[in-house]
């Protein structure tokens, strides 16, 4: 088991080469593209894309091994893609990304543009 600071540390370098990499959130183009589940979803770390912000409260806890079952506190790749659906539908505008990775589940939160003040 990993333990919290190896965690923080994990997610903090993976952050740093998001950043490098220029990563944005996932944007969805439409219900099918995510019920289809051939997404990726891109791995931003601690990482928040200049031009994006976290949604507050809005995140899956999901198995990230492919062994977790239906009956257990993270989400199963099907059940995250069915409630990711549900959500999308609400907000089509908004971008998602895995934020935080533990040895077998990670958190994947949900992101939106910021607006840019008129001159």
């Amino acid at each position: 088991m990993m333990s919290a600071e190896t965690i923080r540390a994990i997610n903090t370098e993976t952050g740093v080469k998001a950043a490098k990499a220029n990563k944005t959130p996932f944007v969805p183009f439409n219900r099918q593209e995510i019920e289809g589940g051939k997404i990726s979803l891109p791995n931003l770390g601690y990482h928040v894309p200049k031009g994006w912000k976290r949604v507050e409260d809005v995140e899956w806890f999901c198995d990230s091994s492919g062994w977790g079952a239906p009956n257990e506190p993270a989400l199963t790749q099907d059940q995250f893609l069915d409630e990711l659906a549900d959500y999308a539908d609400k907000h089509p505008s908004h971008g998602y990304a895995i934020v935080e990775t533990g040895q077998f589940q990670c958190y994947v939160g949900a992101f939106t543009k910021t607006r840019r003040k008129a001159n």
